[in-house]
């Protein structure tokens, strides 16, 4: 469906790490049990941003690749706060890279692609053949795309 003038509320997010001391507890809800399973890098992501996968609210997509026989990517550079590791300041514009490969996509839908990409969220979903990753709507590209595998990379040192 289109993206175009959908309103929704943002979805909720579910911590994944809790610390405790000097020990990780972790909670994980059956949802994110299954992504963090299923897409290689999910945790590891939850991990960096300090217990939660990032909304990537206000984040900019920095480039998109569609490869009809190998892997397509989307790279965004991830800004914001990270909410459970007590930090206050955000993360430094430009520091955080992170590429979302996708394998054998589908099926997609996007639109309103222009100098400046930015989206209010980012999630993830599963499918029936795979992995939903959606693109929703601030400024720019939106939309979202099938693919049967995710991959998520980040350098937290890597700077554009």
């Amino acid at each position: 469906g289109a993206l175009a003038g959908t309103r929704r509320e943002p979805a909720p997010r579910v911590p994944l790490l809790q610390k405790q001391s000097r020990t990780i507890r972790v909670e994980y809800t059956e949802t994110v049990v299954s992504l963090a399973e299923q897409i290689p890098g999910y945790a590891e992501l939850a991990v960096f941003w300090g217990g939660a996968f990032p909304s990537f609210h206000d984040s900019e997509i920095l480039s998109l690749h569609l490869d009809r026989t190998g892997a397509s990517h989307i790279c965004i550079r991830l800004v914001g706060r990270r909410p459970h590791t007590g930090m206050t300041e955000p993360v430094a514009e430009g520091d955080t890279i992170v590429t979302f490969l996708l394998e054998a996509i589908d099926d997609l839908e996007l639109h309103g692609f222009s100098v400046q990409n930015v989206i209010s969220e980012l999630t993830l979903s599963k499918t029936e053949s795979g992995i939903r990753l959606e693109l929703w709507p601030c400024y720019g590209l939106a939309g979202w795309l099938d693919a049967e595998h995710v991959r998520i990379e980040f350098n937290p040192d890597r700077v554009t």
